[in-house]
């Protein structure tokens, strides 16, 4: 008689929209903050610290285009600010994979730029739209659905991404060493996918580690060039679903 989660709440397609928006933007905006330190370390071979400091332009703009999201929406209903901010977040994420064939520093700065950018247009108007479309008594499950939608999203865009990188490190390091003349155990690859390089090289002479290294480092540019391609796949999908769900607006019944 008092359900938790209310199901009959799902037939309002701008609220499914919603979800859909608030999932989108926590699986291919939010996790990055998880995902990208991961690239600078052991693609780009960046120490912890400056790892850090090369975040900066994701976070700056995850932090200040909030305010830009709240001004959009003056002007544009949910639907709109959320399908911009989703294609924005494709966007950053295609430029990621361009940035990942760069030596240059300058196109992926930009790239983690507009990414956060995306993530921040996202970030103010997702738990709004969603709120916006039920009725003000089922605010507190609005708020719970919301908030589920959201740790969803980072946990299995985390883990969905992962299993891309695992299975494209591994493919490209395989033929990689194979076209080099190597032999190596199959130790080699568990641990290049953990990031434990260090551990990996070690088993090697100098002379062989000095082959494998760089063989270990585009193997995880190739591998994250297929996770933000995923990335910006399901933000363009998502994209599409916001704009179609969300045509009429209005707080369900």
């Amino acid at each position: 008689p008092r359900p938790l989660v209310e199901l009959g709440l799902f037939r309002s397609k701008p609220f499914v929209g919603a979800v859909i928006a608030m999932f989108a933007y926590a699986s291919t905006a939010q996790v990055m903050a998880s995902v990208l330190p991961m690239y600078l370390q052991n693609a780009r071979g960046q120490t912890v610290l400056m790892a850090g400091a090369s975040m900066l332009p994701f976070a700056l703009a995850m932090l200040i285009f909030p305010h830009v999201g709240r001004r959009l929406s003056a002007r544009l209903d949910s639907r709109g600010v959320l399908s911009i901010g989703l294609a924005v977040v494709a966007i950053g994420n295609l430029l990621m994979i361009l940035a990942t064939r760069q030596a240059s520093g300058y196109p992926l700065i930009g790239s983690m730029a507009i990414l956060g950018m995306g993530g921040g247009l996202l970030n103010g108007e997702t738990q709004k739209a969603i709120m916006s479309t039920l009725p003000h008594g089922r605010a507190g499950m609005a708020s719970g659905i919301s908030t589920t939608s959201r740790f969803t999203g980072i946990l299995l865009g985390f883990s969905g991404f992962g299993a891309v990188l695992a299975s494209s490190i591994h493919h490209y390091a395989e033929a990689a060493t194979q076209r080099a003349g190597l032999h190596v155990a199959a130790s080699y690859y568990d641990q290049i996918i953990a990031g434990d390089l260090e551990r990996a090289m070690s088993a090697y002479s100098p002379a062989v580690a000095a082959v494998l290294m760089p063989i270990a480092r585009d193997s995880y540019a190739v591998g994250f060039a297929s996770a933000f391609a995923l990335a910006a796949a399901m933000a363009a999908a998502c994209a599409l679903a916001v704009q179609l769900l969300m045509r009429d607006a209005r707080p369900a019944r």
